[in-house]
């Protein structure tokens, strides 16, 4: 199987005096991260929502606009959330999969039309299932 997924390298974040503070009682130290931020549905993908088909500019392909033809910022937010390499790693690993290959986009891209595509790095994965 392949699998793309957009995620970001472990580096890019660090750990809260929090997060030490909590693995010294005896939790460890957490594999890889979830970041969750708040986004407005404005990129590439934004026409393919069903729940708000009716509301698609023809146009731009965006949902969420207001009488003036300009996205809604009010109506259009929602949370997004991005990996990171060890966390897909581990539920790689959880869900029974082995990795056979795996490489990794190097760079952003530039000029990228997509806020979706230019957030994170893209990562493959040829997977086998042993079952």
């Amino acid at each position: 199987m392949i699998m793309q997924v957009a995620t970001l390298p472990d580096t890019w974040l660090d750990f809260g005096k929090d997060v030490f503070d909590y693995a010294k009682l005896g939790a460890g130290m957490p594999v890889g991260f979830t970041l969750h931020y708040e986004a407005h549905n404005s990129d590439t993908r934004s026409g393919m929502n069903p729940m708000h088909r009716d509301q698609v500019d023809p146009d731009t392909g965006y949902q969420h606009i207001d009488a003036i033809g300009k996205l809604d910022m009010q109506s259009s937010h929602h949370i997004r959330y991005l990996r990171s390499r060890q966390y897909m790693r581990k539920f790689i690993d959880h869900v029974g999969f082995t990795v056979e290959s795996s490489a990794v986009q190097s760079a952003p891209i530039p000029n990228c039309p997509g806020l979706s595509a230019s957030s994170g790095l893209y990562q493959w994965y040829l997977l086998k299932n042993e079952k």
